[in-house]
């Protein structure tokens, strides 16, 4: 488990771009109260009684393969006890996929869907989301606990994993005559329309392909002509993941292909849906060679995955966060408000242009971008696209009267010789300084009181700059932490999926729990993982009082969280609870304590986390450096006492525990002490290595 400041980056993942001062931005937020009623669509008031499976079955010790029932704390003591009495380790899992630690969990439903079957996107320790099946539907509420009725992952090999994928390859991947060569269609369009200098297509155009080996832009290009005899007209070109593929097929196996327009272009300059299909007569010698069989399964494959709508013509990353809002909002409605339900759901509706040009910029670091400088490809006109975006309230565009802070972020936007061309306008004092931010600071006090104008000369000279709504950040940040599950993922996750650099096993996902109960518990996790945000950004600035402050307001955040609602969380959904971000934060804040030797205040938040947390297994480590602490400031005898009381502590794993042991050997000597522990001769015996 990770802990200190690199636990918290993931946890936070992307920083959301916080306008204004930390300490006012800590001040401003809201008040954190337990249960808040909060009126939201579909938000009933159900207690859905937890199922609790962890102590109704067993499992097996991977020590010594003793079967005992399944709860965590019996489970822990046994191992403790088996690791320190020194047994021989069975080490019989060989892989991730052939884990048998775990038996088959059972649940039963009436419903049809809790069945579903689709590809499951377990990125990371905490992410538990899929993909669903074309003929599968899903269950109405998020997976927490996931049964697998038919295979277990636990029982499925690499080789019934790689056969699961194959059921899945595209139809026609694997031909056998050349008759079936023939007859396969395949659907793709044509790109690099603005290199052509035909500029309309009509419905049944015929076409050719050609190789295009000269083309200095990509070896393996392939030109769309007209396939009327002396035409010679180049509508396009092929995608050049197809033709990295295709061309081989046409230069060392002689195939040619012809085919036509299936549909008009929305744009002149858009990508042209078309079909084609292969001519030339294959031998039976070229359909068994390996090479033509390996490339024509990936010509099908890239085809396949690729394949877009004709009348809509979505791009694979717009494909993909269509999904996840759809997914989002199929099994998370009740954590929106009705206004929140139709932002969200209007996006589906917007242009390709829109959806496009929003995502790439929500993908970029920014927060404020320059719209002059956009080109994109596959955007056809990036100035529509973002007026009809600032319409909708997706965009925020600049204005002659900008906010300080969003001054600032414009500004660092520029290079440095606009920057110094901008200055010699409001300043013409000479500067000798070449460093940006002297730059930006100095052009922020001339904004202040000379140039209240500065706004509008950015404009005149640079155009408008544009930005993401704050409205907008926050629900689709709020869609991407409910699909992931964590903050270390984003959009990005999608493309290995589709690159296949990453695959995942297929196992039956059953909905028992929703990650969060209301609305109320999503809203005060989300106002933690923003003091977690600016306690990052505060220990990176070093900004002591800053983080003072978010020290306080987690404190105060533990504080409004019962001790029997702590207790009663099962490890999985405490990830997401706000008490859980909340002591992540105190701990930060005790480290960076005693990195400034401040032990009485680290001792005091320690007894905090361990009053509030009594059933909890990071009881150990806290425990621990609670004892250490008090050995800081002089009080070996207090140190002592607490380490002897942690080894009581049902909770305390094996690790803080033989820590605990030494510290007590050490401070535990006469006259404290005259009494020898039992476990001391553990530290005197040698242990055996264990080679794998």
């Amino acid at each position: 488990m990770l802990k200190g400041r690199e636990s918290l980056i993931r946890l936070i993942g992307k920083r959301r771009t916080l306008s204004g001062d930390l300490s006012v931005i800590l001040s401003a937020l809201p008040p954190l109260v337990r249960g808040e009623k909060v009126t939201a669509v579909g938000d009933e008031e159900e207690d859905v009684a937890s199922t609790s499976l962890s102590a109704s079955y067993l499992v097996h010790c991977p020590v010594c393969g003793t079967a005992m029932r399944g709860g965590d704390q019996a489970i822990n003591a046994h191992l403790d006890f088996c690791l320190v009495k020194g047994k021989k380790r069975k080490l019989t899992q060989s892989t991730l996929f052939q884990l048998k630690y775990s038996p088959k969990a059972k649940f039963e439903s009436n419903s049809p869907s809790n069945n579903t079957l689709g590809f499951v996107n377990q990125m990371g320790p905490t992410a538990v989301s899929f993909i669903k099946d074309s003929d599968c539907q899903k269950s109405e509420n998020l997976c927490v606990h996931a049964t697998y009725e038919d295979q277990s992952v636990g029982n499925l090999c690499d080789e019934k994993v790689d056969a699961l994928y194959q059921d899945k390859m595209p139809l026609g991947s694997n031909i056998t005559t050349s008759q079936e060569l023939n007859q396969l269609i395949l659907e793709t369009l044509i790109v690099g329309r603005r290199f052509s200098i035909e500029k309309e297509l009509r419905l049944g155009t015929s076409i050719i392909l050609v190789r295009d080996p000269n083309n200095i832009k990509d070896c393996n290009a392939i030109k769309v002509l007209s396939a009327d005899p002396g035409c010679g007209k180049v509508f396009g070109y092929i995608s050049r993941d197809l033709s990295k593929y295709l061309s081989p097929l046409i230069e060392k196996f002689s195939l040619s292909f012809e085919g036509c327009v299936t549909s008009a272009p929305e744009h002149i300059f858009g990508p042209v849906p078309i079909r084609i299909s292969c001519l030339s007569p294959a031998s039976s010698n070229m359909i068994d060679s390996e090479v033509f069989r390996s490339l024509w399964a990936n010509v099908v494959h890239v085809v396949e995955s690729a394949k877009t709508n004709p009348t809509s013509g979505k791009t694979k990353y717009q494909e993909n966060l269509c999904l996840l809002i759809k997914e989002v909002l199929q099994d998370n409605r009740h954590l929106f408000t009705v206004d929140e339900l139709s932002f969200l759901e209007s996006f589906l509706s917007l242009s390709n242009d829109c959806q496009r040009l929003f995502i790439r910029l929500y993908m970029r670091k920014g927060p404020w971008f320059r719209l002059s400088t956009m080109s994109y490809v596959e955007i056809l006109n990036i100035e529509e696209a973002t007026k009809e975006l600032s319409e909708r309230g997706y965009f925020r565009l600049s204005s002659a009267e900008v906010p300080l802070d969003d001054l600032k972020r414009i500004l660092n936007v520029l290079a440095i010789p606009d920057l110094r061309f901008l200055q010699n306008i409001v300043d013409k004092r000479k500067n000798l300084s070449s460093r940006k931010q002297d730059i930006i600071a100095s052009l922020v006090s001339s904004y202040e009181g000379r140039h209240p104008c500065l706004p509008a000369v950015l404009i005149k000279k640079y155009g408008v700059f544009v930005t993401i709504s704050e409205t907008a950040e926050s629900l689709f940040w709020r869609a991407q932490r409910l699909f992931f599950l964590n903050g270390e993922q984003d959009l990005s996750a999608f493309l290995f999926a589709d690159l296949q650099i990453i695959k995942y096993p297929a196992y039956n996902c059953i909905t028992t729990d929703k990650i969060f109960r209301n609305r109320s518990d999503m809203l005060s996790f989300e106002e933690a993982v923003k003091v977690a945000q600016i306690m990052d950004q505060s220990i990176e600035e070093n900004d002591s009082i800053t983080v003072a402050q978010c020290i306080k307001m987690s404190e105060l955040g533990l504080s409004c969280f019962s001790e029997h609602a702590i207790q009663s969380e099962t490890t999985f959904l405490s990830l997401f609870s706000a008490s859980w971000v909340y002591s992540k934060v105190v701990l930060l804040g005790i480290s960076f304590l005693e990195k400034e030797h401040r032990y009485i205040d680290a001792i005091t938040l320690l007894r905090r986390l361990l009053s509030v947390f009594t059933c909890d297994s990071r009881r150990g480590y806290w425990t621990l450096r609670l004892s250490i602490d008090l050995e800081h400031i002089g009080r070996p005898t207090e140190s002592l006492i607490v380490a002897e009381n942690g080894l009581l502590d049902p909770w305390i794993r094996a690790g803080s525990r033989l820590a605990l042991q030494r510290r007590i050997l050490r401070l535990g000597k006469p006259p404290r002490r005259w009494k020898i522990p039992s476990f001391s001769m553990t530290f005197k015996r040698k242990l055996n290595e264990v080679s794998c």
